[in-house]
């Protein structure tokens, strides 16, 4: 039986809003991501100026009903009340509630009174940085919280919202496979309606690429990744999670509209520092600097080829449940794909199931180098 599209019929036209907040109580020894200790008021003031006149001069002529809106960093909550004041200006401007609103929030850095806040501006989605309920783990990755302190803000976000996910990393160094099993467990028992298990990966430039160098830690072997990888996928789609996209798990019709508008290639418009777009095939980004992004806000631009438009769809929908639609790609390209897709079926990289495509979930983890084969 063919899977319903969690993007429907009446949503084809969805498209996305995306608001970096580039401030953090401190930087996550894995994190390779904008942000930066939360500054000076008037710092923080600027950059929430800055974002609202992005706001007017890039959103307000594009993004229309039906839009997502995610706000994410960075830790948003980390800016308290002004994040509530930001989005009042934000939603002004656009004029209309985004059908998904999603706000991602650090265990150490939101109460209830301001959970409360967001879901009266309209927010309907919370998600939670909890990384591990392991607190040796939890040091390791420089969080912010412990294993009780991240329990306790799942609770809270409960209380307040219905949609509620949790972020988890696996495959950290010293992690064993009984810990994420644990973690997983307790988070199912909550009641979330999302979990995004992400494997980790040792960035250029964080701490942890410094320690692997230095020789202080060790990577967990290829093996123990994909075991661990294995194991989530088995725990959560027990429990009646979907695994609908290569890190990403909700039970029924609780999918994240937002992040399947990035990998089905949908337009959407990025704010803030170091934030990415991608409209009618052209990305951009914005300047990775506080500084740059208020001084001069000048976009690196790319307008993609047919060709590259091409790899890219390949590449994002073979990460997903469904797979890719093969009447997506123009017919000569399609036939040579077809072709190359046959041979990777006999090795069982490949299921092709009428005009549409896909992966093996347990054959996600080398979706690049199955994509390139194709290619």
């Amino acid at each position: 039986m063919r899977k319903e599209s969690p993007i429907t019929k009446e949503n084809k036209r969805l498209k996305g809003l995306y608001i970096h907040i580039p401030f953090c109580l401190k930087k996550c020894s894995y994190c390779s991501f904008f942000s930066v200790p939360t500054k000076s008021e008037e710092t923080v003031d600027a950059v929430i100026d800055a974002i609202v006149k992005e706001a007017e001069e890039r959103a307000k002529p594009l993004i229309a009903p039906p839009y997502t809106l995610y706000i994410g960093g960075g830790t948003p909550t980390a800016i308290g009340e002004r994040l509530l004041k930001l989005i009042e200006r934000i939603l002004k401007i656009l004029d209309h509630l985004p059908i998904e609103f999603t706000v991602e929030a650090n265990p150490a850095t939101f109460s209830k009174n301001l959970l409360k806040g967001l879901k009266a501006l309209g927010a309907n989605r919370i998600s939670i940085g909890v990384q591990s309920l392991n607190d040796r783990t939890l040091k390791l990755l420089g969080r912010a919280h412990t294993k009780e302190e991240a329990l306790k803000a799942v609770d809270t976000a409960l209380e307040v919202f219905e949609n509620v996910n949790a972020d988890i990393i696996f495959g950290v160094p010293y992690q064993k496979e009984k810990e994420v099993e644990e973690t997983l467990k307790l988070l199912v028992e909550k009641g979330l309606t999302h979990i995004s298990a992400y494997g980790l990966s040792i960035e250029e430039g964080t701490r942890l690429e410094r320690w692997v160098k230095e020789g202080k830690i060790k990577p967990v072997s290829d093996e123990a990744w994909s075991r661990m990888f294995n194991m989530v996928h088995d725990i959560l789609t027990s429990e009646g999670f979907v695994h609908y996209e290569i890190s990403n798990y909700s039970l029924p019709k609780k999918a994240c509209l937002h992040n399947l508008i990035y990998w089905t290639r949908r337009n959407y418009i990025g704010l803030g520092p170091s934030a990415a777009s991608l409209w009618n095939n052209k990305r951009e980004k914005n300047p990775s600097s506080i500084e740059a992004y208020l001084k001069n806000p000048k976009r690196e631009t790319e307008v993609l080829s047919q060709k590259q438009e091409l790899e890219e769809l390949v590449m994002l929908y073979l990460r997903t449940e469904r797979g890719l639609c093969l009447s997506k790609l123009p017919s000569t390209y399609r036939e040579k794909l077809l072709e190359k897709a046959l041979l990777l079926k006999k090795e069982g990289l490949i299921r092709i199931h009428k005009n549409r495509i896909s992966t093996p979930h347990h054959y996600w983890p080398i979706s690049n180098s199955i994509t390139a084969s194709l290619l």
